[in-house]
């Protein structure tokens, strides 16, 4: 009988995509609810689609979804009434109205335009109704079902005052997790994190003698994210002496690299995002998203609302927005983040012969209603990913498992405890 082939493996790291959103319309009034459905119309639903066309593919994109109670009470309220239904319409034949108005002004270029948005609005509907039942949230169910995806706990925003509170008043809500998706989430969002604390910011906070990871493990909770200069800098984790030491050049050998997975004695696993990804893409100056030839999510027509203008990069005048320009730019950043991960993680690998993971944290918002190519750009990422020998994408549960932290940390003795 012939050998069998032996597959090295040639994988450098994972990388793990977290999108969080904690949007949502609760006692705000009409104006929180008109920004949550339009939040839901450009960012939630484009998601999807571009979820259920890489399964179809055959590519899963395992990504990591934080959603708080809020936003799942609110989606599961949008499934009960047909408000949503009439701002989507009311969208189209806004931009409907759009299209007549620039044609009889004889506006070609504005016409095209809302010729765009119409044909988008309508594929976004014709998905809402057709591919997903106007159920947004058993559409999370069932991906999260195949491993597709993962959804995690995010507190709801109201509470990050007091990262104790908030995670407290999120165990009293975890059964909603259970209702929707069959299953509690097996990781949270720091407490703080999406206003830029992390746990410096409340290392003084106690509840009954425990902190924050005992709560967590208590809840059931697996990991927990927090912020990288937390874990790199040493301002509120050291490594355990007993830890062996890794060779990283960027870093004292005492302190934590948001590299890799940490335990905790309660057992909880911790995770630090990485900035550097997340600059790559959001930065004000030099970001993806403020490419020139991306569109503006800002300036918008007085009349429609519609949004018809290029991304005003370095000051420079805005221009009409073209579709068509952006389109190979949307492929040449995915390109060259994944080349970026790809490096970090080859970097890191060298370095301390050992695999690391990336973790970049995003407002899912960002994709969509802020950036709007930014939902087909996480679409050409995933697949260049999935195509990359040196790089898997995980969730951050499959992450875990596969790589479980080697390494114990705790709190720095000279913090507040």
């Amino acid at each position: 009988m012939p050998a069998k082939k032996v597959v090295k493996d040639e994988t450098a790291g994972n990388f793990l995509l977290f999108l969080k959103s904690s949007i949502a319309f609760g006692c705000g009034g009409p104006e929180s609810k008109e920004k949550f459905f339009q939040s839901v119309f450009e960012s939630y639903i484009p998601l999807l689609q571009i979820f259920y066309e890489l399964r179809s593919s055959n590519i899963q994109p395992k990504i990591t979804m934080g959603l708080s109670p809020s936003v799942l009470r609110c989606l599961d309220a949008m499934n009960r009434s047909f408000e949503f239904d009439r701002y989507m319409s009311g969208r189209i034949e806004g931009a409907e109205a759009d299209y007549s108005r620039n044609a009889a002004g004889q506006h070609k270029i504005l016409q095209r335009l809302a010729d765009f948005y119409v044909k988008n609005y309508k594929e976004t509907q014709s998905f809402y109704f057709e591919n997903i039942r106007r159920d947004i949230l058993n559409a999370f169910k069932l991906l999260q079902k195949e491993g597709l995806i993962e959804i995690a706990a995010i507190p709801d925003s109201e509470y990050t005052s007091s990262a104790l509170q908030s995670l407290v008043c999120l165990g009293e809500e975890l059964k909603i997790y259970e209702e929707y998706f069959g299953a509690r989430p097996g990781g949270v969002l720091f407490p703080g994190f999406g206003n830029g604390c992390g746990f410096t910011e409340f290392l003084d906070e106690r509840s009954s003698g425990n902190t924050i990871d005992e709560i967590a493990a208590s809840l059931g909770f697996r990991y927990l994210i927090t912020g990288q200069k937390d874990i790199e800098k040493g301002r509120c984790f050291l490594l355990l002496k007993e830890n062996d030491n890794y060779n990283n050049p960027n870093l004292n050998v005492s302190h934590a690299s948001s590299y890799l997975p940490y335990k905790m004695s309660s057992g909880v696993a911790v995770l630090a995002n990485n900035s550097q990804t997340e600059m790559q893409v959001t930065d004000k100056e030099w970001g993806y998203l403020v490419d020139a030839n991306y569109r503006d999510h800002v300036k918008a027509d007085q009349l429609s609302g519609l949004k018809y203008w290029g991304s005003p990069k370095n000051g420079g005048s805005r221009r009409f927005y073209d579709p068509f320009k952006a389109e190979p730019r949307i492929d040449e950043n995915a390109f060259h983040f994944n080349k970026l991960v790809e490096e970090l993680l080859t970097n890191f690998y060298m370095h301390n012969k050992e695999k690391g993971f990336i973790l970049s944290l995003f407002d899912l918002e960002t994709f969509g209603l802020r950036w709007l190519e930014g939902v087909r750009w996480i679409r050409e990422a995933v697949v260049m990913m999935h195509n990359n020998p040196y790089v898997k994408q995980k969730t951050v549960s499959e992450c875990l498992y596969c790589d479980p932290p080697k390494r114990h940390i705790e709190f720095s003795a000279d913090m507040p405890r």
